[in-house]
Formats: structure tokens, sequence, C-alpha cells
């Protein structure tokens, strides 16, 4: 196994790639793409993929930054790439969560939902069928869906992906304190109009 690249070889490949060698782009890309995936790994939670595949994502990213160095500020080094590299990453995670959010409004029929969920809470009705836990599932994902979008994301991360609060907000880019804000008065939100269904 090669030894790895000393931070004056990163750095070289960095000030080689900007003036436009291809090979110092490929180069920086091996270097970087393990550290990137171990990130997407452990941020991208299960509804981003659903959407795309982790390795899209790195490869996306290193294909979006690393060739276009020359328009990034000239002191650039190799942290400050990876932080880049990162921040990026985090950027296609929440796009990919965002096209979740649209995506689950669109294929799910509320009011059928809904109905399943209260079939469940009264089966004296006559339901002659159960609620799988896929519908219950499905029916949580309509609620969130109706969420604004600042509410829905932290809930669909830490209440549905079981992210921490930390986790949700280095993929969401905000402060820890205010996922935690916007998850309980989510969470809040939605227990009043389950309980409200299930009472009804």
């Amino acid at each position: 196994m090669p030894a790895p690249p000393r931070p004056q070889d990163v750095t070289a490949w960095i000030s080689q790639a900007r003036a436009g060698t291809p090979e110092a782009v490929e180069l920086l890309c091996r270097h970087f793409e393990p550290r990137l995936e171990d990130y997407v790994e452990r941020h991208m939670g299960a509804s981003a993929r659903r959407w795309v595949e982790p390795a899209d994502i790195v490869q996306g990213v290193l294909f979006e930054v690393v060739p276009r160095l020359r328009e990034l500020p000239f002191e650039l080094d190799a942290e400050d790439l990876a932080r880049r590299l990162f921040r990026t990453a985090s950027s296609r995670i929440r796009d990919a969560v965002r096209r979740h959010a649209r995506k689950s409004g669109e294929s799910y029929a509320p009011e059928q939902a809904l109905h399943a969920r209260g079939r469940a809470a009264h089966p004296e009705d006559g339901s002659s069928g159960s609620v799988t836990q896929a519908d219950t599932r499905r029916w949580l994902e309509e609620l969130v869906a109706r969420l604004p979008e600042r509410y829905a994301l932290p809930v669909r991360l830490v209440g549905l992906q079981g992210q921490s609060y930390d986790e949700a907000a280095e993929v969401l880019d905000i402060e820890r304190e205010t996922v935690r804000k916007r998850y309980e008065r989510a969470r809040d939100s939605l227990r009043a109009r389950i309980q409200g269904r299930v009472d009804a």
C-alpha cells in the first residue's frame, strides 16, 4: 500500500489543478474520495437514500468542486478544500431530503392515508383489514409533508430517521438548538393532530 500523500503534496496538487492539470484533478479526487464517502455515509439518512445513492453524492461533489478550484480563494489549503467538499455534500444531502419531501407529498393520497389510520383507531367500525407498519409510516410521512419545510426537515431527520440533534444540525447547516426547537414544536403539533384524529 502506498504511503499517504504529505500535506505539501496535496498543496502542490491544488496549485496544479488550478492551472488546469487533469492529473492533479484526478489525484485530488482520489485523495479526498474516502473522507467524503465516510462523511456522506454518516450523514445521509434513509429518506435521502430513497432518491440518490451515497456514491452518486460523492462523485457529484468531487466533480462539482475539484475541477473548479481556480474559482475558489487562492489561499485555499487541503483542509479548506475538505471543509468545502463536506459543506457541498451537506447541501446535496439536503436537496435529496427536499426532493423526498416533495415526492412524498405527491405520491401519497392524503385522504386515503388518514382514512386508513382512522380505521386503525376504530376497529369496531367494520373495517375488514389491518393497517400495516408501512401504512402507519406512510400516514406519518403524509402528516409531516403538510408541515412547513423548516419544521418538516428536522422531523424527518430526527423523528423518522433517528438522527441526533447534532447530526441533523450538520446536515441542515443550522444550530443544534434551532433543530431541537423546531423538532419539538413540530412534534407537539403532530401529536395534537394525531390525538385529535384518534379521539374523533
